[in-house]
């Protein structure tokens, strides 16, 4: 065991007075360097970066042997907290080293000086992957004849010595201050943390918890000095140092280093040679820029020139750079492309920290104590609605101070002036900068304007219109790609007058064969040289701070706003098109935060009459159709009712276009539930359609086959499958046998077969629809292999489950080949797979596909997208058939509580998820709370859906089964006389009796 100083190094010598240390401590299976280097960058930043920002900082890191797991030793944690105790003793000054230090006094002064602890992933609980540790521990017991050791013991999730550790440390917490920070990724090879939140902290008052989007190994490997994590990590350090006063170099400290300081503001030409000319004036030069050049390069002492403001990207800064190696120039600029001049490196001031941009309004606002808590939560809200910007904090704190509002006000009084307050300059403001926020953006966008006067420069031009093309979608993420599918879309199809002034003119300008990003690309590093954007990430998406945002809003006049508006509106609309591969599907829902932006200012003009009104509501029904596809239900709804209501009213209610927004409108109504509506929108559009175009016109077909579903929806399946024949024949008369809409026909019909308990009948037909289309279509052409899915279902069905297994099984192989793993079509085909596999028996293969499928749509979709919660209701099931139903029920809580919230009370999925989880509570024993839930579900199916529904009828059998279990036959009785096997959904499981049958395995299938 050893304590290493890293720095200062001995090479180096002590030539900074060193008024703090700061420990490291690595993990079992780290050492003292290798656990905090970067592999990429090879950065050690103990040793490269803290030092620069912790100036004074000795910096040590304790080194203890790792592979003590498999080796002979017994040391234990205490062994290994008394060696770095005594070692620091030795040098100078660490959960449960700090509670020896108290407990024993040889150790009292390191207990007396420390100020904080900083914990990067310590599992205080323990760790379930401790387990793979232990067992390798046995194995090398065994076979090499070494004790187990007592380290990787400790590390067993909620271990005797973990928690007696963890309890003592807790009673030392009044002396320090706690930062936790916790991983959020699994490692490679783990579909869980390796240490979870809740061990990773310590959950007392006070304890500053930080979310780390890494995994266990990397989270505390920082590649570089602007890392963000590391930002968090230094910057705690020194509000702790702050905090207990611990001396920090004064800007004396600075200044004794250097001969001579001296100043120049960069920002133009003019005011450079004013501060070369007020140097030469103070030093008795002549007024010349030049010589004072020649002066600095030409000085033996060391000095600082500080080159301020240097952010046009049309001037050349190191024309102010003396030609010298005694001296050290430091610029200050929103340029990223001055990086190039960077010698020793350059750091990038992004947003505040939240604590720190506290602190800053507090003391610009003199409000006394900036560490006192209630003052600090009052200031958070400001801080947050400034977007931690330094400038607009200072601003702010200004007018507190001089009681124009109070702090508590200042967020309403913004929320109605935002433009007034963030474009005045209180005389006062304790800043010598000359702008305010708004002005500062404002020189910034007038140069570039004053460039795009210059007709050839069409560059400065598609920089403006860029930036008042991005302030009207989402602040981040914005990606070329929508550009360039807006110009693929333009190409696919002759615009309207309206569409075409109402696009970006550097993409109707662009006439080429091939989209070229050149003209894009060029415009947008204009902007960001500027710094009115930043470019970063691997797909170099485009970002706005937040204010910027507001600000290139603001700055429009109101006719300029609408116009501009309408050119985003149109350009995202150009965007979307309807395919269907994994791109197109990852495009659209990476679209939604622009819509909603878009639509969060001006959405009204859609709507309102005037020129371009058929251009803007189909616009509205574009967005809507990504909202449904992304789940977002309720704003799909709202724009197909406005979209229905305005084409009513300026169309006619029998329009084409009129009838279009009522099918679609039915389509949304069905997602929510509302059936009855949807099926009277259905039938509404099926009159018109047969009296306008007549029966056997194909949009009058494709209305009857609408309605069919809709009839289906509501339990009328003979109603559904009579018109199901009629659309069939009619089709097959007209367009032939194998033609795909004859196809499509022929499956629906299925369906309704399927649902009236002919199986046989409608195995056949599928068999012939997978026939046709693999022979016109191919093997792996999407609808074929979507024709084998329901193929499959119908095997099953009848029991023929081998075979549904390996039908299954050929079309996921497919689709994950052909479309990707995490194409939707590709999780739906996962998803079925792991039912067959539970028909099967094998339900752990079953757990772990659902469970995949979960996770990713989890993290393409979102928590709370219906076919994420589908997911999560089919993995509580799969740790349901393995013995796992405290899990279960947890996950199903989970579900029934979103879909509530999101879907309401009574749509069909709620009810679905309210049975599943009655059913659970009946297996853990809770047969009141079951038997409540299920009367809920029955009533509500009664009251939706009818009486004689199949839901309804399924949901009586539950019930009749819950009300036996309770004792109370003569209920389960009465309901029993109104159900009968025939009248409920199918048993896929082809269980006999109906009192053991369950909803939920039909449901599941149902919604899939």
């Amino acid at each position: 065991m050893v304590l290493l100083v890293l720095h200062p190094t001995a090479e180096a010598g002590n030539k900074e007075a060193l008024t703090v240390d700061i420990v490291a401590v690595h993990g079992l299976n780290g050492g003292p360097a290798k656990t905090w280097e970067n592999s990429k960058s090879k950065a050690f930043w103990l040793r490269d970066y803290l030092p620069l920002d912790i100036i004074g900082a000795r910096v040590l890191s304790f080194g203890y042997n790792a592979s003590a797991a498999f080796g002979n030793t017994t040391a234990d944690v205490i062994d290994h907290a008394r060696d770095l105790l005594s070692s620091l003793i030795d040098r100078r000054e660490e959960q449960d080293a700090l509670f020896q230090a108290r407990i024993e006094t040889q150790y009292s002064s390191i207990n007396e000086h420390t100020i904080g602890i900083v914990f990067l992933g310590t599992p205080h609980r323990g760790s379930e992957k401790a387990s793979y540790g232990k067992v390798l521990a046995n194995l090398a017991t065994t076979m090499m004849n070494k004790p187990t050791s007592r380290l990787v013991n400790a590390l067993q999730v909620n271990s005797d010595s973990l928690m007696r550790l963890t309890s003592n440390f807790k009673s030392q917490l009044p002396n320090y201050h706690i930062v936790s920070f916790y991983e959020m990724r699994p490692m490679e090879g783990f579909s869980t943390l390796i240490v979870e939140k809740y061990s990773a902290l310590l959950e007392v008052n006070g304890e500053d918890q930080v979310p780390v989007d890494a995994d266990h190994r990397d989270m505390c490997k920082f590649g570089a000095r602007d890392d963000p994590v590391y930002e968090k990590l230094f910057r705690r350090v020194r509000r702790m140092m702050k905090a207990k006063d611990v001396e920090q170099p004064s800007d004396n400290h600075y200044r004794e280093n250097f001969w001579g300081i001296f100043w120049i503001d960069a920002s133009n030409n003019e005011t450079a040679d004013r501060g070369f000319l007020h140097i030469a004036r103070v030093c008795g030069l002549e007024e010349d820029s030049k010589v004072v050049k020649r002066w600095l390069s030409n000085i033996q002492d060391q000095w600082l020139l500080v080159i301020d403001n240097a952010d046009n990207p049309l001037q050349d800064v190191s024309e102010y750079f003396p030609k010298s190696d005694r001296g050290v120039v430091l610029l200050t600029t929103r340029n990223p492309d001055c990086k190039i001049h960077s010698t020793v490196g350059s750091y990038e001031f992004g947003q505040m920290e939240p604590e720190e941009a506290i602190t800053l309004l507090l003391n610009a606002s003199a409000a006394g104590d900036v560490f006192h808590e209630p003052s600090r939560n009052i200031a958070r809200p400001v801080v947050e609605t400034l977007g931690y910007l330094a400038l607009a904090i200072v601003q702010a704190g200004a007018l507190i101070r001089q009681k124009l509002y109070s702090m508590e006000e200042y967020c309403g009084v913004y929320s109605r002036r935002r433009k007034e307050l963030l474009s005045h300059r209180p005389i006062q403001a304790m800043a010598d900068y000359q702008y305010t926020v708004y002005t500062t953006w404002e020189v910034s966008v007038n140069m570039i304007e004053n460039m795009s006067n210059n007709t050839s420069n069409k560059t400065a031009r598609n920089a403006i219109e860029l930036l008042q093309l991005f302030c009207f979608m989402h602040f981040d993420g914005i990606s070329e790609d929508i550009l360039e599918e807006a110009w693929k879309n333009m190409r696919s199809r002759q615009l309207s007058d309206w569409e075409q002034s109402h696009q970006l003119r550097m993409l109707c300008e662009d006439d080429s064969g091939d989209w070229d990003p050149h003209l894009t690309r060029e415009a947008v590093i204009l902007l960001s040289s500027f710094s009115l954007i930043a470019i970063g990430g691997v797909n170099n998406h485009i970002s706005m701070h937040p204010l910027m945002h507001i600000w290139a809003r603001d700055r429009l006049v109101e006719a300029e706003q609408k116009r501009c508006w309408k050119v985003a509106a149109s350009t995202l609309a150009m965007s979307i098109y309807r395919r269907y591969q994994t791109f197109d599907y990852s495009f659209r829902r990476f679209l939604l935060p622009h819509i909603s932006s878009c639509l969060s200012s001006h959405n009204s003009e859609l709507f309102t009459t005037g020129d371009g009104e058929p251009e803007r509501l189909e616009i509205a029904a574009k967005f809507a159709s990504v909202y449904r596809e992304c789940g977002r239900m309720q704003e799909a709804m709202k724009l197909r009712e406005r979209v229905l209501e305005a084409r009513g009213r300026t169309l006619g209610e029998e329009h084409p276009n009129t009838l279009g927004s009522m099918s679609n409108l039915a389509i949304s109504y069905g997602d929510l539930g509302r059936r009855q509506e949807a099926m009277e929108l259905d039938e509404k559009v099926l009159e018109a359609r047969e009296r306008t175009l007549g029966e056997e016109h194909p949009d009058t077909l494709g209305s009857m086959s609408n309605l069919a579903n809709s009839y289906g929806d509501l339990g009328r399946r003979q109603e559904a499958m009579e018109l199901d024949e009629k659309v069939l024949e009619v089709r097959e008369r007209k367009l032939g046998e194998e033609h795909p809409d004859t196809l499509t026909s022929m499956n629906n019909l299925a369906v309704s077969y399927r649902d009236l308990g002919r199986r046989q009948e409608a195995m056949e037909l599928r068999e012939k629809v997978l026939e046709a289309r693999g022979r016109t279509l191919g093997e792996e052409h999407p609808d074929t292999l979507a024709s084998m899915n329901n193929l499959a279902i119908s095997y099953r069905d009848l029991g023929r489950r081998r075979e549904a297994m390996e039908l299954m099984e050929k079309v996921l192989e497919a689709r994950e080949r052909k479309l990707g793993e995490e194409h939707p079509d590709t999780l739906g085909s996962m998803s079925n797979l792991a039912i067959s596999y539970r028909d099967l028996g094998q339900r752990q293969e079953a757990m772990e596909l659902d469970g995949k499928v979960l996770e990713v749509r989890e993290r393409k979709l979102g928590e709370e997208h219906p076919d994420t919660l589908t997911s999560m209701n089919n993995l509580a099931i799969s740790y349901g058939d393995l013995g796992r139903r405290q899990e279960a029920m947890e996950l199903m809580e989970k579900v029934l509580e979103a879909m509530e919230r999101i879907l309401g009370e009574e749509h069909p999925n709620t009810l679905t998820s309210m049975n599943n989880l009655a059913i659970t509570y009946g297996d853990l024993g809770r047969r009141r709370e079951a038997m409540e839930l299920m009367e809920k579900v029955l009533k509500a199916r009664e009251r939706t859906l009818g009486e004689e529904h199949p839901g309804t009828l399924g949901s009586m059998s539950n019930l009749a089964t819950s009300y036996r279990d309770s004792g109370r036959s003569l209920l389960a009785e009465v309901l029993e006389q109104h159900t009968s096997p025939e009248n409920l959904p199918s048993q896929p499981h082809g269980t006999k009796t109906r009192s053991q049958w369950s909803l939920k395995s039909w449901i599941r299938r149902h919604f899939r």
